[in-house]
């Protein structure tokens, strides 16, 4: 089974950000449950948006303790129990900001 690396929140920074207000979690990703695709992150955008989800208040969506860090990324569907979304060899896919991946 593949592993899900993924990067939390562990407290709100207070200005910038240091490694302590994070860890770096792996986990197996188990069966794929009905609806769902497993996707192999190639890129992952760091910009200002994701420094902004930090806050305790903000323009977007906030991050949350204990969970993934909201980002945007394009990667490569290997896994799907979605009809019309079936791995493909080279297909890339731009998940929305709400799909923690």
């Amino acid at each position: 089974m593949p592993l899900n690396r993924k990067v939390v929140l562990k407290s709100r920074p207070d200005g910038m950000p240091t490694p302590e207000n994070f860890s770096v979690e792996d986990a197996e990703t188990g069966e794929l449950p009905p609806d769902h695709v497993l996707v192999e992150v190639d890129t992952i955008g760091i910009d200002a948006f994701i420094r902004t989800t930090l806050d305790a208040e903000g323009h977007h969506e906030r991050s949350g303790f204990e969970t993934p860090v909201i980002a945007l990324g394009v990667g490569q569907v290997i896994e799907s129990t979605v009809t019309p979304c079936q791995p493909a060899p080279g297909l890339r896919d731009l998940p929305s900001p709400r799909h923690m991946l």
